[in-house]
C-alpha cells in the first residue's frame, strides 16, 4: 500500500502521559502537532480502568498551575503532607511539609483520573491531532534538511521535530539508533490498593526491607470515613512470584510488612506486577528526533520521581523551542537540542543514580551496610538542614 503524506510541525511518539503532557504545553505555542499511538487511545477508557497513582512533586504542581492545567487535578490529588521513612521498622526519618513554607511535599492522584483529564484538554486543542492504531515502523533522519520522517504502514509524517516518549521500551529509541544502558534488578514491584481503617492523614510511608522497599501512599477518598492508599510493594525475585499466591495468602505476606501502620485492612485490589529495571539512553537525541521521560530514562519507582522527571523534561523542551522560535530558529535544530540535552544533564544523571543507589543501598541484609545505614539516618533525622535540602530536591524546587 502506498503511504500517504502529511505533514506536522511536530510529531510525538507515544500518548501515555508524558506524551499529552508534552503535546498540551507545545500546544500553547501554537504548533500543529500530532500524537501518534499504537493503542486506540481516544476510548482506552472504556476498555481498561488503571487504578494506579501517580506522585506529583511539588515542582510539577507549579508547572502545572502555570499551564492552566491544575485546577482541574486539584480535585482528585490527595496532599502529601509527611513522609516517614522506616528501615526495617527500626530506624526512622521523617520529613514534614511544615518544615519548609512550600506547601505539600508532593500529591498522589490516580493515573486514570489524570490521563483521562489530560486527554481531554487535548481534544479541546485546535492544535492536537491524534493518529491512532498505529505502529511507527521506521524513522528517516536527513542530515542535509531540517525534517524528519516517522513511517507507518499508511503514512509517512514529515516534522520539523519528532519527539519520542514511547515508554522505557521505546521503538523511536531503537529506530533512532540511540544506544541505551539497562540494569535489570531482579525484583517485582507489586501495585495495588488498599482500604484501611485508620485516615492517613496525608501521610506516606516508606518502608525498607532486605527483600525490597514497601511504599504505602495516601489516596484521596470519595466517600466519607472511607480511607483508601496505594501500594508500591518491591520483592527479590528469590522469594518468588507473589502474583502466584493466593488473594488471603498475598494479603497475609502484605500483612507481615505492613505491620498494622493505618488499621485493620478491609479491602485489597488484585496486584499488577512489574518487573523492575533502569533504562536511559546515553545520548538523548539525534538530527530533529529528541527523547523524553522513561523512553530517556526510566528510573526505580523508590522515590516516586520518574513521572516528575519527565515533566521536567517537557518543561525544559517546551521553553527552548519557544525561545528558538522568538529568535526565528528552527526548532529541531541541533543547537536548540544540544541545548536542552546540556540543561537536563545534572537532573537526569543525579535521579538516575540516587534512585539505583538508594535501591542498592537499602535492599540487602549486609551487617556492615546496617550499621552505616542506622547512623546515616540518625545524622539526617537530627539535621535539619540537610533534611530541608533534600525535601527541596525532591519536592522538584532545587
Amino acid at each position: 500500500m502506498k503511504n500517504k503524506k502529511v505533514y506536522f510541525e511536530i510529531c510525538i511518539i507515544g500518548s501515555g502521559l508524558i506524551g499529552l503532557v508534552m503535546a498540551l504545553m507545545l500546544s500553547k505555542l501554537n504548533l500543529k502537532i500530532l500524537l501518534i499511538d499504537k493503542t486506540n487511545v481516544l476510548n482506552k477508557k472504556k476498555k481498561h480502568c488503571d487504578d494506579r497513582t501517580t506522585a506529583i512533586s511539588q515542582g510539577t504542581k507549579r508547572i502545572f498551575d502555570s499551564l492552566g492545567f491544575w485546577k482541574r487535578l486539584e480535585l482528585f490529588a490527595q496532599p502529601i503532607k509527611k513522609i516517614l521513612v522506616h528501615d526495617e521498622i527500626s530506624e526512622s526519618l521523617e520529613f514534614d511539609s511544615k518544615m519548609l513554607d512550600e506547601g505539600p511535599l508532593g500529591y498522589i492522584i490516580q493515573n486514570n483520573i489524570l490521563k483521562q483529564s489530560l486527554l481531554e484538554e487535548a481534544l479541546r486543542s485546535k492544535n492536537i491531532d491524534f493518529l491512532e492504531n498505529t505502529e511507527v515502523i521506521n524513522i528517516n533522519f536527513y542530515d542535509e534538511k531540517n525534517k524528519v520522517e516517522v513511517i507507518t504502514e499508511k503514512r509517512k509524517i514529515t516534522s520539523k521535530l519528532v519527539i519520542g516518549c514511547d515508554g522505557r521500551n521505546s521503538k523511536s529509541r531503537y529506530f533512532s539508533n540511540l544506544k541505551s544502558f539497562e540494569y535489570k534488578y531482579l525484583q517485582n514491584a507489586y501495585v495495588f490498593n488498599i482500604s484501611h481503617e485508620k485516615d492517613h492523614f496525608g501521610v506516606a510511608l516508606e518502608r525498607f526491607f532486605p527483600a525490597g522497599p514497601l511504599a504505602i501512599l495516601p489516596m484521596k477518598s470519595s466517600k466519607k470515613n472511607s480511607f483508601n492508599s496505594s501500594v508500591v510493594w518491591t520483592v527479590d525475585y528469590e522469594l518468588g512470584d507473589f502474583s502466584k499466591l493466593t488473594k488471603n495468602e498475598f494479603k497475609l505476606e502484605f500483612l507481615n510488612r505492613y505491620q498494622n501502620f493505618l488499621g485493620n485492612i478491609m479491602n485489597i485490589t488484585d496486584p499488577n506486577v512489574y518487573p523492575l529495571n533502569v533504562k536511559y539512553s546515553y545520548r538523548c537525541f539525534r538530527n530533529n528526533f529528541v527523547l523524553i521521560g522513561d523512553a530517556s530514562q526510566a528510573i526505580h519507582p523508590i522515590a516516586g520521581q520518574g513521572f516528575n522527571l519527565g515533566v521536567r523534561d517537557c518543561d525544559i523542551l517546551l521553553k527552548n523551542i519557544n525561545q528558538a522560535m522568538l529568535m526565528k530558529k528552527e526548532i529541531g535544530s541541533l543547537e536548540v537540542l544540544s541545548k536542552f540535552s546540556r540543561q537536563r544533564s545534572v537532573d537526569r544523571k543525579l535521579f538516575i543514580n540516587a534512585t539505583h543507589n538508594l535501591n542498592l543501598f537499602f535492599s540487602n541484609n549486609n551487617k556492615f551496610l546496617k550499621g552505616f545505614r542506622k547512623m546515616g539516618i540518625s545524622i539526617l533525622q537530627n539535621s535539619k538542614f540537610i533534611k530541608n535540602q533534600l525535601m527541596m530536591v525532591a519536592m522538584g524546587l532545587k
